[in-house]
């Protein structure tokens, strides 16, 4: 073994010498095999590097790498992290380099305290939670993820620290104390409950929620005393009852004994459930291990349910459908001798290993732990790996590997019974690109329990999915699946097949997916889209142009939804500068509608797509269906298109020359404004049954005048006139549309007028109850 570099002589410290000591003796104890030598080494080495340094409290520091050396060994960690425990420390905060420690301990031991170094270095937690901006912190914290991916070991050691600084915070100041205990509660603890380190995470909590709650830890404490006491008096009398009935029937048990829940589960239940402390069953809990496969720890449930009576709806199946992190256990609640509720946890020697350690308890058995694979948590690991491929931005790497570790699971079941574990909120296409992406981009459609689902469709905790597969080749995924997928991994694995597209065919896919999302808000596409509003938001979403904007969508840089936000903040602000008179009817009914010509699908005299100016007159409202025509003005700079039989448009022929013009075949959704007028009877709900009518076929009303006469100052057979402005595709749906109006009982006639000029006032006045309803327009479009 190489000699230690410093030459300063080790002051020894009783305490930190008891600690370590006790510590090998524990290590030998566990693992026989254990280099207690190279441990010592170590020991010596920190101890060296550390001497003169104290902590805030006033004690030597070489207590503190000594402690959390011991978390890790009560974790069954392997020799190489107990070493990094030791020294973790020691390129941070003394003259000695990685290269130092990597000549005495090796690379495995040198990788571990880089990335734990870089912890400290990039101000992690701060950072993390975006309240600083640091590219030099993001990247190294870009490194330390991966190094997180590749060694798990890194983050567990780091919670060992973390842990054993919450356990000595007592004279900090309360600042830190509250800054360090927000820290742990965002990230810390979630983490160590994902990791299966439940020893680590109840500990952490129960911490955190003493310093950043003192008074209701103290008054909860004093609370559950006296409940407790009473609990485990029960508790001890089923367990002699057990115990003597598990001999009986011949069942090896490892152990039996009672569990404590700790404060911080029990405040946080009584919030967010809103239960008194008399309502929850497993302030005390039994816990059972068996010694033996899992088929023992049902014959356990079946000899506890026939000693006391079971309460069913709160039995849990741990075993069959285990938690995301490992966790296997049966759940089962007991109605005890006094007639309490008691809760009886059961599992297998093996199962609370995994529950005791989680992550932890592999390495003690692997010859190389670095290359253990932590399957169950493989979601994020391949996330952090995809990411570092696809080389995102420092700031936009660290926002979706948090997204990804904070998230909850939701757990799904394949049709053969393989436990898949999903991001909370994740669709039936998340779980196609889990299983593999091949199958995700030929993914044609979803059951789920057995029924046919739409791929949107939310996925709950146990539902068993099957994919239906696309029969083609080349399959490719579509692009609303960029707002249907929640995972971030199949995300990514969209984003990574639209990223290797043409630009071309992205700002089409992106155009289109807006398109649709503005369409299902049942907004005005052509409105919404109008180039003026697309480059009023520019700035805001920090791009160069319109095209910019589509092709950030479809690589996902953009959501629809977000973009969508902007349009309408645009518009609500433009619709408040308006003048107050502007916001009347018939302002909406008389505006024109102006775009360019291909917005407006409308064709010039060749027949061929123009990005001129181009104005829908509103005076006869054309629509697709409709015969057009028109000139260009050169006053405003845009061509003026009328329906061809407009008396305004042969008038205006006298100064311009006017062209015959066309509709282009592919209308693509866009929406026109078509005015017509409703003539009824004057009855309650008349408004409802007609907005029915738009609502069932997806018209938008766009303004709407009424004209009556109050029914006190005259017959009541009177009519009402109802003038509207609705969107419509073409003159087909203005049609339809109207003839379903005119099914409306009491409805006398609903037409297409030309213009809201000349809307007749005269049905008010002459129309009567028996009016004729065989004079309806037979061609409402014309």
């Amino acid at each position: 073994m190489e000699a230690l570099k410093d030459p300063v002589e080790t002051v020894t410290t009783p305490e930190s010498q008891f600690l370590f000591e006790r510590m090998l003796e524990r290590i030998t104890a566990q693992n026989p095999s254990t280099n207690t030598e190279r441990l010592a080494l170590a020991y010596d080495y920190a101890h060296r590097a550390h001497h003169g340094q104290f902590r805030d409290r006033g004690e030597p520091y070489i207590i503190h790498p000594v402690e959390v050396c011991e978390i890790c060994a009560e974790l069954n960690m392997d020799e190489e992290s107990l070493i990094t425990a030791l020294l973790h420390d020691v390129e941070e905060d003394t003259h000695f380099t990685l290269r130092d420690i990597e000549r005495v301990f090796g690379k495995d031991v040198r990788g571990m305290v880089d990335s734990l170094t870089k912890i400290s270095d990039a101000n992690f937690f701060v950072r993390l939670w975006s309240r600083k901006e640091s590219k030099v912190h993001e990247e190294t914290l870009r490194k330390l993820f991966v190094a997180m991916a590749k060694d798990p070991r890194v983050i567990v050691i780091k919670l060992a620290d973390r842990l054993h600084g919450l356990r000595t915070l007592v004279g900090l100041s309360k600042k830190r104390i509250i800054r360090k205990c927000k820290e742990t509660r965002d990230f810390f603890i979630p983490l160590a409950r994902r990791l299966g380190l439940a020893s680590i995470y109840r500990e952490m909590d129960d911490w955190c929620f003493y310093y950043l709650h003192p008074n209701e830890y103290l008054e909860l404490q004093e609370r559950v005393r006296e409940p407790m006491a009473k609990a485990e008096i029960v508790l001890q009398e089923m367990l002699m009852e057990l115990e003597d009935a598990f001999w009986r029937a011949s069942i090896p048990i490892s152990e039996i004994h009672c569990r404590k829940k700790h404060l911080a589960s029990i405040h946080r239940k009584i919030i967010e459930k809103e239960v008194n402390l008399e309502e929850i069953y497993d302030l005390l809990a039994m816990r059972v291990v068996v010694d033996g496969p899992p088929s023992l720890c049902y014959q356990v449930l079946g000899e506890a349910h026939l000693k006391y009576p079971p309460v069913m709806h709160r039995f849990r199946d741990f075993i069959a459908r285990p938690k995301s992190n490992g966790y296997k256990t049966l759940h089962t609640t007991v109605v005890g001798p006094s007639g309490q509720f008691v809760e009886i946890q059961i599992r297998n020697v093996e199962m609370h290993r995994q529950a005791k350690y989680g992550i932890a308890s592999h390495w003690m058995y692997k010859e190389n732990p670095a290359d253990y694979n932590y399957r169950r948590d493989s979601e994020w690991n391949e996330l952090i790996m995809m990411l570092q491929e696809e080389k995102y931005d420092p700031q936009e790497f660290v926002a979706r590997a948090q997204t990804a570790l904070l998230k909850d699971i939701v757990l799904t079941l394949s049709p053969k019974g393989e436990v898949i574990s999903l991001p909370k909120g994740s669709t039936a296409i998340d779980y196609a690109y889990a299983i593999h992406t091949e199958l995700g981009h030929a993914t044609g459609g979803a059951k789920i329990n057995g029924n046919r689902a739409p791929l949107f469709q939310r996925l709950q905790n146990g539902d068993v999915i099957e994919i239906i597969k696309r029969d083609i080749e080349n399959p490719a995924p579509d692009p609303e699946w960029l707002e249907w997928a929640k995972s971030p991994r199949s995300l990514l694995k969209i984003r990574k097949w639209f990223r290797e597209q043409p630009r071309r065919k992205r700002i089409e896919i992106g155009r289109e997916l807006l398109f649709k999302q503005i369409q299902r808000r049942g907004l005005y596409p052509l409105n919404l889209l109008a180039a003026d509003k697309l480059v009023s938001i520019l700035r805001l979403l920090k791009v160069g142009s319109i095209y910019d904007i589509y092709d950030r969508i479809a690589l996902g840089d953009l959501t629809t939804s977000d973009v969508l936000q902007h349009l309408k903040k645009v518009q609500m602000e433009r619709a408040l500068k308006s003048e107050p008179e502007k916001a009347s009817a018939q302002f909406h009914l008389e505006s024109p509608l102006v775009a360019s010509g291909a917005e407006l699908s409308v064709l010039d005299t060749r027949g061929k797509k123009t990005r001129q100016r181009t104005q829908l007159s509103s005076c006869c409202r054309p629509i697709p269906g409709d015969d057009i025509a028109g000139y260009y003005d050169r006053k405003r700079r845009r061509i003026i298109v009328h329906r061809a039989a407009c008396r305004e448009l042969i008038s205006e022929g006298e100064k311009h020359k006017v062209k015959e013009l066309s509709w282009d075949a592919v209308i693509d959704g866009k929406h026109y404004p078509a005015a017509v007028e409703i003539v009824s009877l004057n009855r309650a709900g008349l408004m409802y049954d007609v907005l029915g009518v738009l609502a069932a076929r997806r018209v938008n009303l766009v303004g709407s005048h009424f004209e009556t006469q109050f029914s006190t100052s005259g017959e009541l057979d009177k009519a009402v006139a109802l003038q509207m402005l609705i969107e419509v595709e073409s003159t087909s749906e203005l049609a339809t549309t109207l003839d379903d109006i005119r099914q409306i009982p009491d409805i006398i006639d609903a037409k297409r007028v030309q213009s809201p000029k000349e809307i007749a006032s005269t049905a008010i006045k002459n129309s009567k109850i028996n009016a004729k309803r065989g004079k309806h327009s037979k061609d409402p479009a014309k």
